[in-house]
């Protein structure tokens, strides 16, 4: 049955236990967390084309006293969509998305339209897709003596190469359900 003056469409949503991951510094510091949601609301017609909605929303956020310096964040559905050096190790400086300076905040969010995970929020229906987000965070903890812990952060998964750099991936399932 329809609904009057409203068609069908499909709800994007992440399909996991939990949409977080920890936002490690240094390895093995519990800074934060990194956070992933759909938002299939948002217009996304200037990036993706006429009449598309939908982003998925990543956003971090820091605990324990660590602040960031600056965010970045490159995603896509296919692990070759995340800029990489010949080494395999990500190129931050070539993420998509970047804060520029926000030293001393505790949370930041970036807005990923679903175009580029190959969805729409008003598609009729899709299969699930594998979405593969690389969450890097520039941090500092205050050591209550006028100097900073600093420590690079990414958000937990996968690394990208065994050996050299910890930087990680991590993978999120998105589905559509609704009718």
């Amino acid at each position: 049955e329809k609904e009057l003056g409203r068609s069908h469409q499909a709800v994007i949503e992440i399909n996991e236990a939990s949409p977080c991951v920890t936002l490690y510094a240094g390895q093995t510091i519990d800074a934060g967390q990194v956070c992933v949601s759909v938002d299939n609301t948002v217009d996304t017609s200037a990036v993706c084309g006429a009449g598309s909605t939908g982003a998925v929303q990543v956003e971090f956020t820091t605990s324990g006293g660590w602040e960031m310096l600056e965010a970045h964040l490159a995603a896509g559905d296919d692990l070759a969509d995340i800029p990489t050096n010949g080494g395999g190790n990500p190129k931050i400086g070539n993420f998509p998305y970047n804060s520029g300076d926000i030293t001393g905040a505790t949370s930041h969010s970036f807005s990923v339209p679903l175009c580029t995970f190959g969805l729409d929020a008003g598609m009729t229906g899709c299969s699930p897709v594998n979405a593969i987000l690389a969450a890097h965070a520039a941090l500092r903890k205050d050591n209550g003596n006028g100097s900073y812990q600093t420590e690079t952060g990414w958000g937990d998964g996968t690394q990208f190469v065994q050996q050299g750099s910890w930087a990680q991936y991590f993978e999120m399932e998105l589905v559509c359900t609704g009718d």
